[in-house]
């Protein structure tokens, strides 16, 4: 006699008696294999500090000048920044996340300190001038992002801080202008 046991598959028995063989044939039933989730992750951090530092200054000096005199300060930069970061699985499940700190610190400054200035031409041309000037027209451009992708889900965040802290000042100090 021949037996065949299996749990899952379909199971087949013959017997032989005269020839004195047996056979046992086991059949998967289900031909279907069992995958596995896959996971993928993935993060990224960026930070980025600018000090910047944009100054004009005449300091102790002795200066005559015959039409115009300006002293002038001005910030145009443009800082970029771009951050991200990506996951995916195939089979399961993706997750990104990304945080970008951007840190910018600028002082602009026009100075006329401890000096004298002196305009020889003093007619009324408007074109004719003692100036102190100081700008700051920077600017920040920050990009971020974070793509998590998969067969079942996939997220992503990002988070972008940018602290900025500008100062811009002009001035004379302890100067004596005659225009």
């Amino acid at each position: 006699s021949t037996t065949a046991v299996s749990t899952g598959t379909a199971a087949s028995a013959a017997s032989n008696a005269a020839g004195g063989t047996s056979s046992a044939n086991l059949t998967p039933q289900d031909t279907q294999t069992a995958e596995k989730d896959s996971y993928a992750i993935a993060g990224s951090f960026m930070l980025n500090r600018n000090e910047e530092t944009t100054k004009a200054a005449i300091e102790n000096a002795a200066i005559t000048v015959e039409h115009s005199l300006v002293n002038e300060a001005a910030n145009h930069t443009t800082d970029v920044t771009i951050a991200a970061s990506a996951a995916g699985a195939a089979k399961g499940y993706g997750a990104a996340g990304q945080v970008s700190v951007n840190l910018a610190d600028r002082d602009t400054s026009a100075l006329v300190k401890d000096s004298t200035i002196t305009q020889t031409n003093t007619t009324e041309n408007k074109e004719d001038l003692i100036g102190i000037a100081a700008e700051d027209s920077s600017n920040n451009i920050a990009v971020s992002g974070a793509a998590g992708a998969g067969s079942k889900a996939g997220v992503g965040a990002s988070i972008g801080v940018n602290v900025i802290q500008a100062n811009t000042t002009a001035g004379v100090e302890n100067t004596g202008i005659d225009a």
